[in-house]
């Protein structure tokens, strides 16, 4: 089978909509091998949609607009996770 092929698309929409559509999760959903995912200044504001099949070792959100509680989505990737990168967002507290 092909593998999908990861655009720019992607990118825009989240920085166009400041989060993850339900459009853009079924589309990252396709790359269930993806290692590394990186959505830095994007303008997201919460991690709604996360795609969630996937086993990602790093994922790096710095230089958004996250704040703390939205962290426990991140729950779905403690299983795999080693590096979290969460520089310049709106965290506060630990949720």
């Amino acid at each position: 089978s092909q593998l999908p092929q990861l655009s720019s698309q992607i990118l825009s929409s989240m920085i166009l909509n400041k989060e993850i559509t339900a459009n853009d999760k079924d589309y990252l959903n396709q790359f269930v091998n993806l290692e590394k995912l990186s959505m830095n200044a994007t303008g997201l504001r919460n991690l709604n949609n996360l795609p969630d099949k996937l086993q990602i070792i790093q994922l790096e959100l710095s230089d958004n607009n996250i704040d703390g509680s939205e962290l426990k989505k991140l729950l779905a990737f403690k299983n795999n996770l080693a590096i979290l990168k969460i520089s310049n967002n709106k965290i506060n507290t630990l949720e």
